[in-house]
């Protein structure tokens, strides 16, 4: 007997209506008949399909995921740079409030002279 892998993918209505995608992978063992058995079945992804995109059984998946990839990578971008923006405002509030403190030192100073 051999043992092969494959993919199916299939489109599933659950009981309260909420369509999935999910992506089975069936262990299929063939006799010597011919006859296939599938005598295996693994989940290897589910996800909901999104009715305001237009998301149906034919979408590109590995596209969505590019794109979804995609504006991941600029919001992450986007968070990195105010990131670095706010930790410059503080650095700056930081050099300024030293300046002051360093010239009310230097009032005092002469103050004393």
């Amino acid at each position: 007997m051999d043992d092969e892998t494959v993919q199916v993918q299939l489109v599933l209505t659950s009981k309260e209506g909420e369509r999935t995608r999910q992506v089975h992978q069936l262990g299929m063992t063939v006799s010597d008949a011919g006859d296939p058995l599938i005598d295996s079945d693994r989940v290897v992804s589910s996800r909901p399909l999104d009715e305001d995109k237009d998301d149906d059984a034919t979408d590109d998946d590995d596209k969505d995921d590019e794109d979804k990839d995609e504006k991941e990578e600029e919001k992450k971008k986007e968070e990195e740079k105010k990131r670095e923006e706010e930790e410059k405002k503080r650095e700056e509030e930081r050099k300024k409030k030293e300046e002051e403190e360093e010239k009310k030192e230097d009032e005092e100073d002469d103050e004393e002279r």
